[in-house]
């Protein structure tokens, strides 16, 4: 029996601790001691590399011996010869090595985008359409870089960024998040989806009190845009005939397709179904639709690029696929009524103030400036690494 094994717990105890004070707990430092002495065969040119005494060398050694009870080494003389369980637990170290090695050089490619993984979420309306267009792009430029992405309700893409378990999360409806960890990527005013064949499809434009009775397709309670909308529409004094609700603006839009009702949706989902028996018009006054990036602070070094990629693409969304005439014949929102960080105003009276094209890129170039000055404020610095 082990000499430990006959004695009491308390004496047991008594003399890990001994063993502690002494030296009896394996450290890195004795690892470190023994792997220099095994690598270049003597304790004097192990002190030099670690640059420490020839004595210090023989007291980590020995302490490591006692820790492991193992005879690491014979002494014949001034020499050190490994026994046969020395080398085997040097065989040990070297694998545990080779990995710290391999840590390392994955973190230093993680740093440089040569590798790693991007774990992306976001909500459904860019989930399902515009984020995977921009990673088709962004994955180009870095083959070696893995990406997953996870589509869900932005309480939910919210909650796996706090987490950590998505470094970059695209949202709607941010909650309680650091004005520093998330920002404004792009407002868009929502479309009204209707079958082909509804009489309001003659019109050019749909309002409130048109949609007074009509079957509605709407968003589950609970989701951020339906209370939006729901709230609204309670405001306008309009009533609709609520028969169907689904998770997604994606299954609402495929539901109006079926003849099932009217929607109001993303135009980003509403363009991936033109092909479809419907069209798709312009609702007034304006419901902005926001979308928001948000990280942590400590986020792998592709996240905010990947952030800056999905704002590149808002902004070409708003000036490619809204534009009065598409070729399919479908009449989609203009192009100025894509609010891209918030161009359209209203006035004091509630009026709406429309931006021109022409308003709009200067306006859009100051905030692009003012972005760029806030992100200096934030992060100190041009090269300084931001979360998005």
């Amino acid at each position: 029996m082990h000499a430990l094994g006959m004695l009491p717990a308390k004496s047991v105890a008594g003399w890990r601790i001994f063993m502690c004070a002494m030296g009896g707990c394996m450290n890195l430092r004795q690892i470190e001691a023994f792997r220099s002495v095994m690598r270049l065969g003597s304790m004097t040119a192990a002190a030099e590399v670690l640059f420490t005494s020839q004595p210090n060398i023989s007291r980590l050694i020995a302490q490591l011996e006692l820790s492991t009870g193992l005879t690491l080494f014979k002494r014949a003389g001034v020499r050190l010869i490994p026994t046969q369980e020395g080398q085997a637990f040097f065989q040990e170290v070297e694998r545990a090595y080779v990995g710290l090695d391999s840590l390392k050089l994955s973190a230093k490619n993680i740093r440089n985008l040569g590798t790693g993984r991007l774990r992306v979420a976001a909500v459904p309306s860019t989930g399902l359409s515009m984020i995977p267009q921009v990673l088709k792009t962004f994955t180009e430029s870095r083959p070696e870089l893995t990406v997953s992405l996870h589509v869900n309700s932005s309480p939910t893409v919210e909650q796996w960024v706090k987490s950590q378990f998505c470094d970059v999360g695209i949202v709607v409806h941010p909650g309680d998040v650091d004005s520093d960890q998330i920002e404004l990527l792009s407002e868009v005013a929502a479309v009204c989806v209707l079958p082909a064949a509804h009489p309001l499809a003659r019109r050019k434009q749909i309002t409130f009190t048109d949609l007074e009775g009509e079957t509605f397709v709407s968003l589950c309670h609970g989701d951020g845009t339906r209370a939006l909308v729901d709230g609204l529409f309670e405001q306008a004094g309009v009533e609709r005939v609520m028969t169907v609700e689904a998770q997604y603006s994606a299954i609402n839009c495929e539901m109006v397709a079926l003849g099932m009702g009217i929607t109001l949706a993303h135009p980003l989902v509403a363009r991936d179904y033109r092909h479809r028996d419907i069209v798709i018009r312009p609702f007034v006054p304006q419901i902005l639709f926001p979308t928001y990036v948000m990280a942590e602070c400590g986020c792998i070094a592709a996240a905010p690029l990947l952030g800056d990629a999905t704002y590149a693409a808002c902004l070409a969304a708003g000036r490619q696929f809204f534009l009065p005439e598409d070729g399919t014949g479908v009449d989609v929102v203009r192009a100025d009524e894509v609010v891209c960080r918030g161009a359209v105003e209203h006035d004091s009276a509630g009026g709406d103030q429309r931006a021109t094209v022409g308003d709009h890129a200067h306006r859009e170039a100051d905030r692009e400036a003012a972005r760029q000055e806030r992100r200096l404020e934030v992060f100190g610095g041009a090269g300084a690494t931001h979360p998005f």
